[in-house]
């Protein structure tokens, strides 16, 4: 993980393992997951990779933030409506064996989760909190993840 300075070379100062934290008033209010895998958080925060403090928007970079799979099994996972209001319904491959499904919310906390009996399921989002969630499906060969609103 690195910070850009103005000139868009790397920070030397930029110490990873810092931030952002939270140890007594600094929060952080938002979190983004950009389709390249970089995170943006803005909040107040006591340290993001220094040891001063800051305040406002920080871009973190990390290659495993979110693993997307791109196979055709990703192309054939539909769900819909998006936004969801009080299901969510899903058309999974068959033959790639679906095996669980979970939503996931912001701050990565597992909100749903239910073994695979079928292809076709509709899941229930009525009792869940307008927002972006994470849609993660569990196939055979591996998994295959949704970014899912819900109003």
């Amino acid at each position: 993980m690195s910070r850009l300075l103005d000139n868009g070379t790397s920070d030397p100062s930029f110490v990873s393992a810092y931030g952002p934290l939270d140890s007594s008033s600094g929060l952080v209010s938002k979190i983004l997951v950009q389709p390249d895998g970089a995170i943006i958080a803005a909040g107040s925060f006591e340290q993001v990779g220094t040891n001063t403090g800051i305040s406002g928007l920080v871009r973190l970079l990390d290659t495993n933030v979110l693993r997307v799979a791109s196979s055709e099994t990703a192309a054939r996972t539909a769900a819909w409506p998006v936004p969801a209001h009080d299901e969510l319904h899903l058309q999974l491959e068959a033959k790639a064996r679906p095996q669980h499904v979970s939503l996931i919310d912001a701050l990565g906390k597992v909100v749903h989760s239910q073994a695979i009996t079928q292809p076709e399921l509709t899941v229930s989002t009525a009792a869940l909190a307008a927002g972006v969630y994470m849609l993660r499906v569990q196939y055979a060969e591996g998994m295959v993840t949704r970014r899912i609103a819900v109003q």
